[in-house]
């Protein structure tokens, strides 16, 4: 998993830039540059719309600077890029294409099922907007490193797209394992029922870890990421997401979505 930009989601609601400081430091591990981008917006009525957008810009773009400028950056380049655009979660997708971004870094945080079907959920809108994967960041950025990272594979499935984000999963699982030689990499599969078991030991192989480190159970993915997830406080959990487009997407979501309100942890999404 080649990462040289990484597309950092500045809040502009806050001085606590979470998916910035996790943005430095995987690039600070893989010699990336960051682009802290911030989406900005006014909808004051004025008389001189092209006034108004240019100050917005020139104010939030000495915001973004100062942040940038107190946040400790261990050297890595951090370009500051701002746009102006009513909508930033339709946005982040397109900014990312068009800034060459490998990575894109948001911070997030757990909803209640209320609270998920009152507001937009900028999460979900960008999992499937995103042509390139999402790190949602959960944790505080002072957080110490991940200890356990889960992979949550599919290695049952036989159709092309399945078998290529497996793989996508399990190279991604163990380029943070090279980052942080001191982690422990697991893999989670769940299954429907017995005629479609999987056996510890080949995901084990599959993945190249440890015996005890591939857990495998009956049920949904969802409950069975959760639980595994919940089981082993793990820091890092790596799925992947296939057609998340057109209505069928829209309409019943796929597992990453519908597992992500679920997690404590840190979720990197792979896109199929």
């Amino acid at each position: 998993m080649r990462i040289e930009n990484i597309l950092a989601v500045i809040d502009p609601t806050s001085d606590n830039q979470r998916a910035l400081h996790r943005a430095i430091r995987v690039a600070s591990a893989t010699g990336a540059r960051v682009t802290a981008y911030l989406c900005a917006y006014s909808r004051l009525q004025a008389d001189d719309v092209d006034a108004l957008q240019r100050v917005g810009l020139e104010r939030y773009s000495l915001w973004l600077n100062h942040i940038i400028a107190t946040t400790e950056s261990h050297g890595v380049e951090v370009v500051p890029v701002v746009d102006w655009d009513p909508d930033w979660r339709e946005a982040l997708a397109p900014a990312a294409e068009r800034l060459d971004c490998d990575l894109i870094i948001k911070s997030t945080y757990r909803r209640s099922a209320i609270r998920r079907r009152l507001l937009k959920n900028s999460d979900k809108r960008l999992l499937r907007t995103a042509k390139c994967p999402v790190s949602l960041v959960k944790r505080e950025s002072g957080s110490s490193p991940v200890d356990d990272v889960l992979l949550a594979l599919n290695i049952g499935a036989t159709d092309e797209p399945h078998v290529r984000l497996n793989e996508k999963i399990i190279d991604a699982g163990h380029s943070v394992l090279a980052r942080n030689p001191n982690a422990r990499l697991h893999a989670v599969n769940a299954y429907s029922d017995s005629d479609y078991f999987i056996h510890p030991p080949d995901l084990a192989h599959r993945v190249k870890i440890p015996r005890d480190r591939a857990h495998v159970a009956m049920g949904t993915p969802e409950k069975v990421i959760a639980e595994t997830a919940a089981k082993l406080n793990a820091g890092l959990v790596i799925i992947g997401t296939v057609a998340r487009r057109g209505i069928t997407g829209v309409a019943i979501g796929n597992t990453a979505e519908r597992v992500l309100d679920q997690l404590e942890d840190d979720v990197m999404v792979l896109v199929g």
